[in-house]
């Protein structure tokens, strides 16, 4: 009988690393760099443990450490060779953890995080090990709590097909936004009806999937994309479902939690059938079973080299970013300026509206009415001093309305030019909302945006930046939440040429009350 002899993937040398010892030296490096970051970890655990849309992420760790188990044959057979431009990068990803923490980016701290992660994989074990490694280190990426910025993006869409399915199917609709009216009562498309969960719980579990069915890249790609597609699709024909069988059955089903379970029966339905479809193409067997011959152990001095400098660029940003996180010494109340009365302005001692944004952590906040003839405006300011990742002027939780405010409801939100000049205060474009009290009938058109570092912008992420750069420079960080509005009835045309006179006339007056304010 002849024996095929095994082809080792290099060639067999006289001092070992045991397939055991690969995966605990990667499973080392990952734990390093996650525990000297802890507190950038912990605050990823945290969003896993209090928000549903990411409780998946807990098996992320676990998968990753599973699937270099899965390849530490081929670690062991792969010679260590440290990567010495690594460096840089470890870097570059270090830098972006600072900025972003500085600037309470979570996101990017988060990212950048796992970033340092191959990063440091790279630097000490050297590129073969990351060809091995590259895809558990990029399977990392989904312990990251992000993709809530999409979450208007998808609530409009499943607005979008459910609105249309409805009148396809004969039932007439009145739309505002995400809220709608059919005959038998309203409903509105809210952040829990996004179907963001599903989606990403969809894109992990199907990256893992065609990871460990397929070998083509086709179609990991193809099934990749089926991961996508599906959840959305399941996500609309859920909420259409919902509010049709509710509908045909005068409310009396899909009204309370059984539309919550009946979301989870549709999408773990939609799951199976694309698994059990994908499963028909499987491509499962390994071409990488071969027998594995030991690779030589690298010289101890260049590896303690390479570890001493990898972990001096780990340990050095925490030490620098935790100096420049110190607080500046100002006072964390501070008094909102009110702005001078210009251009044909009066003050109005009236309030305007009884609505009131949604902010969180502010240090101070005011309202101001103004009048010109029979046009009426109100400014709100919020002021944020020593701001921190619970209390930033950019966070994502200051909103105009909640979705689940029972008494405003949003039914419009879009991007306006202002026609303001470079020094009103006013920001070009701004945020632009239009909200509705249904039970008090009363209707308001809103401009948003914020003033930090001195500039005018309606962008979270410029805030963010500015934030950063002030404590670089160690400034203060004071900044403003900043919304003008007026009321809203048919003719929005002159409701926005209201703001507009308003942003053009006081917007020198609003400039100086937002630079002696943040001062």
């Amino acid at each position: 009988m002849h024996i095929e002899p095994r082809i080792p993937l290099v060639p067999a040398a006289s001092r070992v690393l045991q397939p055991l010892g690969a995966f605990v030296a990667v499973a080392a490096c990952i734990t390093a760099v996650l525990g000297i970051f802890w507190p950038t970890t912990e605050s990823m655990v945290e969003i896993w443990r209090r928000s549903e849309t990411f409780q998946h992420c807990f098996a992320v760790i676990p998968i990753v450490l599973w699937l270099v188990w899965d390849q530490r044959d081929r670690l062991a057979a792969t010679p260590i060779r440290p990567y010495w431009p690594g460096l840089a990068t470890m870097l570059v990803f270090g830098l972006a953890w600072m900025l972003g923490l500085l600037g309470t980016a979570q996101v990017i701290s988060h990212f950048a995080l796992i970033a340092l992660v191959g990063a440091t994989v790279l630097t000490v074990f050297g590129v073969a090990w990351v060809r091995v490694l590259w895809f558990p280190l990029l399977f990392l990426f989904f312990a990251v709590p992000f993709g809530e910025a999409i979450v208007p993006w998808l609530m409009d869409r499943t607005a979008d097909f459910t609105v249309s399915a409805l009148r396809l199917t004969g039932v007439p609709v009145y739309r505002e936004g995400t809220h709608f009216v059919i005959p038998s009562g309203q409903w509105s498309v809210i952040e829990a009806c996004s179907g963001i969960k599903f989606l990403i719980a969809s894109i992990m579990a199907g990256s893992l999937y065609a990871w460990l069915m397929y070998r083509s890249r086709r179609r990991r790609a193809l099934f990749l994309l089926a991961s996508i597609l599906v959840p959305l699709l399941a996500n609309w024909l859920r909420a259409y479902t919902i509010v049709l069988v509710g509908h045909l059955s005068n409310n009396r089903l899909m009204t309370h939690e059984d539309h919550v379970v009946f979301g989870w029966i549709l999408f773990g339905v939609a799951m199976l059938l694309m698994y059990w479809i994908g499963a028909r193409w499987r491509e499962d067997h390994r071409d990488d079973r071969t027998a594995w011959s030991p690779a030589a152990r690298p010289a101890v001095g260049p590896m303690v080299a390479v570890i001493t400098a990898a972990s001096v660029s780990v340990i050095a940003w925490p030490v620098l970013a935790n100096a420049l996180t110190r607080s500046t010494g100002s006072p964390s109340s501070v008094a909102i300026a009110a702005p001078q009365p210009a251009g044909g302005w009066v003050a109005d001692a009236g309030p305007l509206s009884v609505w009131n944004a949604e902010l969180e952590g502010e240090s101070a906040r005011r309202t101001f009415v103004f009048r010109k003839g029979t046009q009426r405006v109100a400014l709100l300011a919020a002021a944020y001093r020593n701001q921190s990742q619970d209390a930033q002027v950019g966070s994502s939780v200051n909103q105009l309305v909640r979705s689940t405010d029972v008494e405003w409801k949003q039914t419009a939100r879009a991007v306006a030019i202002t026609g303001s000049a470079e020094d009103s205060g006013v920001a070009e474009p701004v945020q632009l909302g239009e909200l509705l009290a249904p039970r008090r009938g009363e209707r308001l058109l809103v401009w948003q945006w914020y003033w930090t570092g001195g500039l005018a912008t309606a962008s979270p992420a410029r805030t963010k930046l500015e934030l950063a750069r002030a404590r670089l420079l160690r400034r203060p960080d004071t900044a403003l939440w900043l919304a003008i509005y007026t009321p809203l009835d048919d003719d929005r045309p002159a409701a926005q040429r209201a703001l507009q006179e308003f942003a053009r006339d006081m917007g020198p007056a609003l400039q100086q009350a937002f630079v002696e304010t943040t001062r």
